[in-house]
């Protein structure tokens, strides 16, 4: 396989990818609107963070369904890897990306916190980054979702094999 093949397959899937998460973003953002609101107004993030992760698992089941079906013509084996390794590669750059954006924007406030704060803030990074830097979490889905597809590009670019008598 080619880049331009792996990046047009990426492209596609990930255009795919979108418009099916807005889709049931719309339905399932406004049943859920006003637990974002009261739990931003009284710091729960518990609530926020549970939409947040139930969201992010809409995004890769999306992506990873949308992924199955459009490379149809590769091993089973083969997109199963690619697609599960995007959704990790993905969870730990975001993880990463929420980490270093909260140090850099709030690092007068993380500073004073110990060690034991920090790894319990850790579980909030998700949290903090859609509601107080990115300011919306529809933004931090879309994010997910970019990145996926890029690493995924790379991976089906590296990883994909032919199914047996398909040649083209």
């Amino acid at each position: 396989m080619t880049w331009g093949h792996a990046i047009s397959i990426g492209t596609i899937s990930g255009l795919g990818t979108y418009f099916l998460f807005l889709f049931l973003e719309i339905i399932w953002g406004d049943m859920l609107k006003d637990v974002l609101i009261s739990g931003m107004e009284q710091a729960e993030y518990f609530n926020i963070n549970l939409i947040l992760l139930i969201g992010l698992a809409f995004v890769f089941f999306i992506s990873f369904l949308t992924n199955i079906l459009i490379l149809g013509n590769y091993t089973l084996g083969s997109r199963l890897l690619s697609n599960f390794f995007a959704i990790i590669y993905t969870i730990i750059i975001l993880f990463f990306i929420s980490w270093l954006s909260i140090i850099i924007i709030y690092k007068e406030q993380y500073s004073q916190l110990d060690l034991i704060s920090q790894i319990n803030l850790s579980t909030h990074f998700y949290c903090i980054f859609a509601v107080y830097v990115l300011s919306d979490p529809t933004m931090f889905w879309i994010i997910a979702i970019m990145i996926y597809h890029v690493i995924f590009i790379i991976l089906i670019k590296l990883f994909l094999i032919k199914k047996r008598g398909f040649n083209a």
